[in-house]
């Protein structure tokens, strides 16, 4: 048995009940307790790397499952390697945390939560069957709600966190349904056993298509896929550490990663691949337009993750899962070290308004220079590791023709656009600020530098073919990049030109026109799909609301009736399985 792949996400499971605990001795052995657990971690999951060589699944010992459910550990190379991301980036951000959070009087709410979500998503990608997968699945969507809503004294805040809640839900119960009937026509739970009997048993009519249709609105909902993506923006009201490690580079990433177990299964439903890019399409042309206009740092880069997860599922919709994993990776590089310096800013002025910035490059000298970093990877300049995994994706499109070339051309295009309208608005032009600052603190920045050093010396690793039982095969074509270049180099000097330059003449412009005010409006609010949503709700909640006053009668004799009902069923369902 490899101890370390069980241990890697153990610890911090169990590492987080004595947070509380240990509050009670200071605030520095909290710290010092939550790094060390997420760098043990970390060495670990390094330990299940360098012991991989095939793909396996371990089994506890029977003694230890619940009604014939086993307690399961998948080693491929893809739980391996996400494994180990995962786990390193936890622990970059949990050191960032310590300067972070400095002056927060709820740091043991936080580091509870921060590694109960560690332990969890590290669960949620080494569990060998549907059940287990389903628990983690929960709990990261539990610890993301309510880090969403650690500033519990703001009203946005708590709203942020039960509409992000509230939304998964969703998807999380199509994702139910699905485990459900998977069982009830395989006859297990195993990933790797439920994909096989989907894909070669005949007989299921249209549950070959429905079944792994719900799996896929668990995962849309779980990435902010739209329509399910509203709840994303909104998740920036938490701690920017928090929106660094779970609403860009891990958690919502899962839905990529489930999508990508099911490649087996999709594989034969071109109807759902079909859909798999179309939502993909929608989602990274959305994600790219709405970031363009909004003035808060936090949002631009949770419209910006939208985007970029889009462009995953395009490319698991496409039949290339292999770019879809090495994008994921590499969005979360980019995206993290973008957020972590969006962490600082915010820490040391106060807001992450853009129009409330400028001029920050000749104070925050070390995190300017991280954020210029982190926007171009995002953007796809050559030889980071965001021009490589999107230049794998961009190859796959070519081969299919220029219409979908077209639309991969324009998303870099606005990437590029939206990306260093940021940089420029925040860190260049006039000094807005009364106070002169100064950078942040040498442990939140250390995190950054790491995460710099990642963005053009990660990419080589993922080629290696040791590491992993599958290939990227990354092979540069003049062809796409040509396209890339054509795209980005005029992008930067118009963004250049009109953000740094003239902005006061391009404000007046568009101030002058209705019709880009209006489509402006439209863009800083989601495209309105918020307003649906609240519209639909209200319809809908009253009904909801007297069926379930006609359930919840008050009375004790009538709700023990329900229950012995229930358990008799879950009975008559037990055994008669077991005959």
């Amino acid at each position: 048995m490899n101890i370390a792949a069980w241990l890697l996400w153990i610890l911090p499971l169990s590492a987080t009940p004595l947070v509380p605990l240990l509050s009670k001795f200071g605030r520095r052995l909290v710290e010092g307790f939550a790094c060390i657990v997420a760098a043990v971690s970390a060495c670990l999951s390094i330990m299940t790397v360098v012991n991989y060589s095939s793909p396996t699944t371990e089994r506890l010992s029977s003694w230890l499952s619940i009604m014939g459910l086993f307690i399961e550990v998948k080693m491929d190379g893809i739980s391996v390697l996400l494994s180990a991301f995962i786990s390193f980036l936890s622990f970059l951000i949990v050191l960032y945390s310590v300067g972070y959070m400095a002056h927060s009087e709820s740091y043991v709410r936080y580091y509870s939560l921060i590694l109960l979500f560690i332990g969890s998503m590290l669960g949620l990608v080494m569990a060998g069957n549907f059940i287990q997968l389903y628990f983690f699945w929960e709990l990261v969507g539990i610890c993301s709600a309510l880090l969403i809503a650690f500033y519990n004294e703001r009203e946005s805040a708590r709203r942020a966190g039960f509409k992000a809640f509230l939304v998964t839900r969703i998807g999380d119960a199509a994702f139910l349904v699905a485990i459900i009937l998977t069982y009830a026509y395989t006859g297990t739970t195993n990933i790797d056993a439920a994909t096989h009997v989907l894909r070669n048993v005949s007989g299921l009519g249209a549950m070959m298509g429905l079944i792994p249709l719900l799996f896929m609105i668990g995962a849309m909902a779980k990435s902010a896929q739209v329509p399910l993506h509203v709840w994303l923006p909104d998740a920036m009201e938490g701690p920017t550490p928090v929106s660094a490690l779970i609403h860009a580079a891990t958690m919502v990433n899962a839905g990529v990663y489930l999508m990508v177990r099911l490649v087996p299964i999709l594989a034969d439903l071109p109807s759902l691949l079909l859909l798999a890019q179309c939502v993909g399409i929608a989602s990274l042309l959305l994600g790219a337009f709405c970031a363009i206009v909004s003035t808060d740092i936090k949002r631009v880069l949770a419209y910006s993750t939208i985007s970029q997860i889009g462009l995953m599922f395009y490319s698991i919709g496409l039949g290339f899962w292999q770019g879809s994993i090495y994008h994921l990776i590499s969005q979360g590089i980019f995206k993290a070290l973008g957020f972590l310096a969006a962490g600082s800013v915010i820490t040391i002025i106060g807001t992450g308004n853009i129009d409330e910035l400028g001029g920050l490059k000749k104070y925050m000298k070390y995190t300017y220079y991280s954020f210029i970093f982190a926007v171009i990877t995002m953007s796809g300049f050559p030889p980071f590791i965001g021009f490589w995994s999107k230049d794998a994706i961009l190859a796959a499109t070519f081969e299919r023709g220029w219409g979908l070339t077209s639309i991969i051309a324009l998303s870099s295009l606005l990437t590029t656009i939206y990306s260093f309208r940021v940089l420029f608005r925040a860190f260049h032009g006039d000094v807005k600020i009364k106070s002169i600052p100064s950078d942040a603190p040498v442990v939140m920045l250390a995190p950054m530098f790491v995460l710099v050093f990642l963005t053009f010396a990660s990419w080589p690793l993922l080629t290696v073919q040791e590491l992993v039982d599958f290939s990227f095969s990354l092979h540069l074509s003049l062809e796409t990049l040509f396209i890339t270049l054509s795209v980005l180099i005029p992008a930067f000097c118009l963004t250049f030109f009109i953000i740094n330059r003239y902005k006061v003449i391009f404000d007046k412009f568009v101030n002058s026109s209705e019709l880009l005010i209006r489509l402006r409006a439209v863009l800083l609010f989601g495209f309105g799909l918020d307003l649906v949503y609240l519209k639909i709700v209200n319809r809908i909640m009253p009904t909801l609301c007297s069926w379930a006053k006609r359930i919840q009668t008050g009375s004790l004799n009538i709700n023990m009736v329900y229950v012995a009902v229930a358990i008799i069923v879950l009975m008559a369902l037990f055994v008669g399985g077991s005959l």
